[in-house]
């Protein structure tokens, strides 16, 4: 893997107040950690303490390496392998694409796999190119024009006062959309002509307006960058692209018009993705204390499919993703969908400072409930949609009080 990928053996250092890129020449052999579990120990309890550990492993840029496999044994009748990377070298895809190449790999007892036809580097030189002939420049006046009054503070209500400064402390909660929403919800989406992912967002977007009262609302979502050429598909790196994707409507508006909003904004939105956002942090007005940059709450679909049924396919190796339960919270609430198994599965990483898990699933609960309105009577208006979970439901014909959060 480190032969057949530079970025896995590029290093960052600093020249002239910079930090520059050095690839080296002659892959050095990576460690693998191996570690056995003591059998008198709590296997599930080891497992997170390791994958704590591997979770805040620091990284030296300018010596390298910048990922850590770990061969966990002793477990039970599987072994477990950790993989964590500084996230300069990889992004979500680049994951996947590294698990897929070593199982594959160690199923066809390879040494190697061939290079691909391009490396990171070149994609890097490629987007430098773009920008010195000004061909981002339309881009960036896109978001300067979109982001020049700032973006609305999401007003959603937590379990603490916001600090002024986010620890990056997180905690995981998975969610699921069983198949017979799931498939209703495909139905939906092949009748207004949008993807899942404008479903999803449009759904969200319901969401926190049910919560808040918001009528103008920017929620955040990554592409992969990956579009532009095959060549990119297998690339290993950090090639995705951030996007702000606001959102104006009123209460009166169908969630059929919010549809054909969102869309409309993720395809113009999509098309400026490669101007990075972050060099517009001197230009959009700065965001209240705490706040993220331009939003809150990410969303993203994967769209890489079932890595475990793809590996079994490819290698005849059987593999089991473990759940997290801990991560680095880098925004208030960041929805992870992926359809697995005719499911949508939902990995929800949230901000333990400001939100109870208790809180978070409540609001999982409401975003499903009004998805299953949704997708039944799309032609409502969004003041019609309740969103209530059950208790609610019940607590409201009992004449009792709402539920806060």
């Amino acid at each position: 893997m480190v032969a057949r990928h530079e970025i896995l053996r590029t290093r960052f250092a600093p020249r002239d107040g910079e930090l520059m890129q050095r690839v080296e020449g002659t892959p050095a052999a990576s460690e693998v950690l191996v570690e056995r579990l003591d059998p008198a120990d709590d296997p599930e309890q080891a497992l997170a303490e390791i994958e704590r550990r591997e979770l805040h492993r620091r990284f030296d840029l300018a010596r390298g390496p910048l990922f850590q496999v770990t061969h966990v044994t002793g477990v039970g009748p599987d072994d477990v392998l950790t993989l964590s990377m500084h996230h300069i070298v990889c992004d979500a895809v680049s994951v996947a694409i590294f698990t897929e190449e070593v199982l594959k790999a160690y199923a066809l007892r390879r040494e190697s796999l061939p290079k691909p036809a391009i490396q990171h580097g070149d994609y890097a030189l490629w987007l430098r190119d773009l920008g010195d002939r000004g061909l981002l420049d339309p881009s960036r006046a896109y978001w300067q024009e979109k982001l020049k009054d700032g973006v609305p503070t999401l007003r959603l209500r937590t379990d603490r006062p916001r600090g002024p400064v986010k620890s990056f402390t997180g905690a995981v909660f998975h969610g699921v959309i069983d198949e017979a929403l799931a498939a209703r919800a495909r139905e939906l989406c092949l009748a207004e002509g949008v993807t899942l992912f404008t479903l999803l967002h449009s759904a969200m977007v319901l969401t926190l307006h049910n919560r808040t009262g918001q009528t103008d609302l920017c929620l955040g979502t990554l592409s992969t960058g990956r579009e532009f050429s095959r060549h990119l598909e297998p690339q290993i790196g950090f090639l995705a692209n951030t996007l702000a994707l606001r959102t104006t409507f009123s209460a009166d508006t169908t969630f059929r018009e919010l549809l054909a909003t969102a869309r409309a904004e993720f395809l113009e939105s999509h098309a400026h993705q490669l101007y990075p956002l972050e060099l517009l942090a001197d230009v959009v007005p700065r965001p209240e204390p705490g706040h993220g940059f331009l939003f809150d709450v990410l969303l993203v679909l994967h769209d890489r499919g079932d890595l475990e049924e793809r590996v079994r396919r490819a290698t005849g190796v059987d593999i089991a993703l473990r759940e997290r339960r801990e991560c680095v919270a880098k925004f208030d609430l960041t929805f992870n969908f992926a359809s697995r198994a005719g499911r949508v599965e939902a990995m929800v990483e949230f901000d333990p400072d400001l939100y109870d898990e208790e809180s978070v699933v409540l609001l999982w609960r409401r975003f499903a409930a009004l998805l299953a309105e949704v997708v039944d009577a799309p032609g409502r208006r969004l003041s019609e949609y309740s969103g209530k979970v059950e208790e609610e439901r019940i607590a409201a014909a009992r004449h009792e009080i709402d539920f806060d959060f």
